[in-house]
């Protein structure tokens, strides 16, 4: 009597590729409304709030990146 064993790596199948892309989706539609976020609140205050954070209007934008998606 004799039989076969068949061992396989591992296969990234259709169905885990779509999965793995509407994660990465999700993911960057969900910093990308932090970063939104962070703007809005930074635009809000007056200048002599930004000043104590060492911001000047021109740089809301950046710091708000660099706090989202880090340097």
């Amino acid at each position: 009597m004799s039989f076969t064993s068949e061992i396989r790596g591992y296969e990234t199948g259709v169905l885990t590729r779509m999965h793995d892309g509407l994660r990465d989706l999700v993911h960057a539609y969900e910093k990308r409304r932090q970063y939104v976020r962070t703007v809005r609140e930074l635009s809000v205050l007056d200048q002599r709030e930004l000043d104590d954070l060492g911001l000047t209007r021109s740089t809301v934008p950046q710091a708000a990146y660099r706090a989202v998606y880090g340097s």
